[in-house]
């Protein structure tokens, strides 16, 4: 049985709410109950669905203002700064497939960087959790 997400649980998993750029100041009730979010950088707080945080959407008020680029975007993602993933296109925007390379077993593949963010990680990998074992030997 999956555990319960619970409002650490959500923090913890959330580079930008780790690095302080954003804090989680509402009720954790669900992904999908609007609460309380604020932007440290520009002050601004509004209500948002924890959900939509992970999908990538961020501050209303500054969105726009700063565009994400491909180092901006490996700087947020760990599994890439740690070297297990690699991008191997330049980022053009949250819904284009960009191509990204699993480091351990070397498969290659298109994806969205707003999927690889909300945690889409290699489909060999996926589809044969095996195969991992068999690299980390």
């Amino acid at each position: 049985m999956p555990r319960e997400l619970t409002k650490e649980i959500f923090i913890n998993r959330e580079p930008d709410l780790l690095s302080g750029e954003y804090e989680f100041i509402g009720r954790y009730v669900g992904c999908d109950a609007k609460t309380l979010f604020k932007h440290n950088k520009c002050g601004y707080e509004w209500k948002f669905r924890p959900r939509n945080f992970h999908d990538g959407k961020r501050c209303p008020r500054c969105a726009g203002v700063e565009r994400l680029d491909t180092e901006t975007f490996i700087e947020r993602e760990k599994d890439i700064q740690s070297g297990e993933y690699e991008i191997l296109e330049e980022y053009k925007n949250a819904r284009t497939k960009i191509l990204f390379k699993h480091v351990v077993c070397g498969y290659e593949w298109k994806t969205t960087t707003n999927n690889f963010h909300a945690g889409s990680r290699c489909p060999r990998c996926k589809s044969n959790r095996t195969h991992i074992k068999k690299f980390n030997k």
